[in-house]
Order: structure tokens, then sequence, then C-alpha cells
């Protein structure tokens, strides 16, 4: 699955990219300057998501630019919280590409129409 992230005059300004349809264990992202992101978990029942250049289970362990942690508001309703904490490093289009890839994690965590799923 991919998402292009365009900007007010309709050019490509980021994507996100996954393996898989659901339950995806990291999305890539691509910034409009073409830096490579990756947003990943340790495991798929983990409620948070970090954010390096490189696979965090490489050796050593890359550098993290921040971090993505999910929180159940009300589960009857699958109301969720996203906290979004990045390195001030970052530019304002890495932050931008970020921010609008948390939109394509909750939709990879919970497609349209289907039923909702754990953090």
């Amino acid at each position: 699955m991919e998402f292009r992230f365009t900007d007010a005059e309709g050019r490509e300004a980021g994507t996100a990219g996954a393996r898989g349809l659901v339950k995806t264990r990291q999305l890539s992202l691509r910034t409009e300057q073409g830096r490579q992101l990756l947003l990943t978990r340790p495991g798929l029942l983990h409620a948070e998501w970090h954010l390096t250049e490189t696979d965090p289970e490489e050796r050593p362990a890359p550098e993290s630019f921040g971090r993505v942690t999910v929180s159940t508001i009300d589960s009857w309703i699958g109301l969720q919280q996203y906290v979004v904490e990045m390195d001030p490093r970052l530019d304002a289009s890495e932050r931008r590409t970020v921010v609008a890839s948390v939109v394509c994690l909750h939709l990879l965590r919970r497609p349209p129409g289907g039923i909702a799923t754990p953090a």
C-alpha cells in the first residue's frame, strides 16, 4: 500500500508505504527532498512507533528522530489518540511528512469499513 502527500499546488510533498494492508510493522517514508525515514514498531502489539533513517533492529541501533505513541481513548467507538514527538533537527517538510504518515498508520491499523484493531 502506498500513500502520496501533495501540497496546495498538487505537487508531491512526500510518500509513505507499507508492505501489508493491515497489521504492518513498518512504514517507509520519503520526504519532499527525498530523505528516507522509517516509522517502525518493535512488534505487532506495541503501541509505539520509532522514527529512524534505518531499520531499528540493525546493529548498532540507529539514531532516533522521534516517536509516535498510540493510545485508546474510547474502545467502544474506536477513538484513539496519536502523540507525535519529533527531533528539532527535522526540517518543516520532514515534519509534515511524519505527521501525514500518522494518518496512514491509522488507516493501516483500522481500514475503512474494517473492525477496530488493537494497538
